[in-house]
């Protein structure tokens, strides 16, 4: 199908002197809030060593939403609206033969002779301003491409063979090398048009196929109870080509630059779920996580820490079970935790540490180790559970162990256990923070 969108670029601005504000064209699902520009406060470099992610714990200024603070609770979320790699837009721009306009104005437009039903300008792309915006803000350059845009590109590939291979990629029997081509080089856009050297689209194709650079969800590792500071904890993905993610390698980049070098973070508050400390401060509570899954107790410990310092005594049972690599090297938090437990914020610790020692030992079978224990703040104390990580391995598994210490230690048989903690998710007293 021929191309709907028109461009035209211009030196020209007199619109407007400034730059479109990006964040209020951003998706922002679940928001709550506006979107507020904070500057990071403090850092904190929380690993060390080799065989562990750099995770950082990110102090970030509330002054442009101090009056907003008391309407969040710990486990609650915030979206960051990142930008894309500026080494990675100009290699781009580079690819697609624009660079000479890379500063211009652009105003975009429908073709008045397509032949497409109710084509419109994607909502993620604002109608004009500067043309290196829209690679640096709104599109996602590195999501996997779709069948129809690979297709879409069949026309602007000159050599035969390479049209000839992208055609049998979106045919019906191209599933397998579907697969292949998008889990291999050709997994992002700049290495998309790079497997096709001879293909070169228009940037108007690009755009109409292009999928909006979406937010980055944090958990808020702290309490409304702190109110100059707003802290969250993340790990630097780093990508087997050599790329960092989207939004933490740019966090990692504001974090070594001077002050007066940071660029300003867009944040926006999320619509609460259910994983939220209780607002009962006398619920048991049971918190399972892994890693950087430590991030929402973090929160819900200092709040439970700073109620008790104002004189609130009456705080249940806190229990947590964490699993990471190493004592020494990414035990997060751990100098914190011993003021939690000093305190009585925190009442036991259970660590699992899976490559100290030539035994792994990993969350589940710290919860095995103290079946007897957890099943009683379970049936008899009322506790609520938190899980936090990942939901293919670690949720799947503190399950297992949860439903085998029920049978064990609770005189329930395997399916009634099940039931049981079916009961427990849907009554919000199993409360799951996961990814995949």
């Amino acid at each position: 199908m021929p191309q709907y969108l028109k461009s035209t670029l211009s030196e020209n601005k007199s619109e407007t002197t400034a730059r479109v504000n990006h964040y209020e064209f951003r998706n922002r699902p679940f928001s709550v809030s506006d979107v507020f520009l904070t500057q990071i406060g403090d850092s904190k470099l929380l690993t060390k060593g080799e065989d562990v992610k750099r995770v950082y714990d990110l102090k970030l200024s509330t002054k442009r939403f101090r009056t907003f603070l008391s309407t969040f609770l710990p486990g609650d979320t915030i979206g960051i609206l990142p930008r894309n790699d500026p080494v990675e837009v100009d290699k781009l721009l580079v690819r697609l033969n624009v660079e000479a306009e890379a500063e211009k104005w652009y105003n975009l437009s429908i073709s008045e002779d397509t032949t497409k039903k109710n084509a419109t300008i994607p909502k993620h792309i604002p109608i004009s301003g500067v043309f290196r915006d829209i690679f640096t803000y709104y599109v996602d350059i590195r999501k996997p491409p779709k069948k129809l845009f690979l297709k879409a590109l069949i026309p602007y590939t000159r050599d035969p063979q390479e049209a000839e291979k992208l055609q049998e990629v979106c045919s019906p029997k191209g599933s397998k090398q579907y697969s292949d081509l998008i889990t291999g080089s050709a997994q992002t856009l700049s290495g998309l048009l790079n497997k096709f050297p001879s293909c070169s689209p228009p940037v108007e194709v690009i755009l109409e196929h292009s999928s909006p650079l979406q937010p980055r969800y944090f958990s808020i590792a702290s309490s409304p109870l702190e109110n100059d500071a707003l802290h969250i904890t993340f790990f630097v993905v780093e990508n087997e080509d050599g790329t960092k993610g989207v939004c933490t390698g740019w966090l990692e980049e504001l974090v070594n630059l001077n002050e007066s070098q940071r660029a300003k973070i867009p944040i926006y508050f999320r619509k609460p779920n259910n994983f939220r400390i209780p607002s009962d401060s006398s619920l048991p509570l049971v918190m399972v996580a892994t890693g950087t899954g430590l991030a929402p107790f973090k929160g819900f410990l200092d709040h439970r820490l700073l109620l008790r310092k104002n004189g609130k005594r009456d705080t249940g049972d806190a229990v947590l079970f964490y699993g990471c690599r190493y004592r020494d090297r990414d035990f997060l938090y751990a100098e914190r935790m011993e003021e939690y437990l000093d305190n009585g914020a925190l009442t036991k610790l259970y660590t699992a540490f899976s490559r100290d020692g030539e035994e792994k030992c990993y969350v589940q079978n710290r919860i095995d180790r103290n079946g007897e224990e957890f099943v009683n703040y379970v049936l008899n104390k009322n506790a609520v559970i938190y899980v936090c990580g990942n939901m293919k391995t670690v949720v799947k598994d503190v399950k297992e162990a949860v439903v085998n210490n029920l049978v064990e230690y609770g005189d329930l048989d395997l399916e009634v256990a099940r039931e049981y903690l079916n009961e427990l998710v849907k009554n919000d007293r199993f409360v799951i923070d996961s990814w995949s």
